[in-house]
């Protein structure tokens, strides 16, 4: 079952979650790194550590529509499975 799911993690960072991270536009990918240590972020926490935090709305929206992140009020949190160990190792 280890192996499958090995194998299952390579292919989908291989061919798709490679594919989403060249996509975005920076400001996205800096969103993205800061979603890697929790479940779960507070809107407030997350726009006090962005470079930009008057983009934030941007970078969210852009994010939701894509299907990488999820938002419910107040909140938002990676949507991928397995995702923050991708997102994390672009750091």
């Amino acid at each position: 079952m280890k192996e499958i799911l090995q194998s299952l993690k390579s292919e989908l960072f291989a061919y798709s979650y490679e594919k989403i991270w060249e996509e975005l536009a920076q400001g996205d990918r800096e969103l993205l790194k800061l979603l890697t240590d929790q479940e779960e972020y507070k809107r407030e926490d997350i726009i006090s550590q962005m470079d930009k935090p008057n983009n934030y709305s941007v970078y969210r929206d852009r994010l939701i529509k894509r299907g990488v992140i999820s938002s419910r009020q107040g909140y938002i949190s990676l949507a991928l499975p397995y995702a923050r160990v991708k997102f994390l190792s672009e750091n």
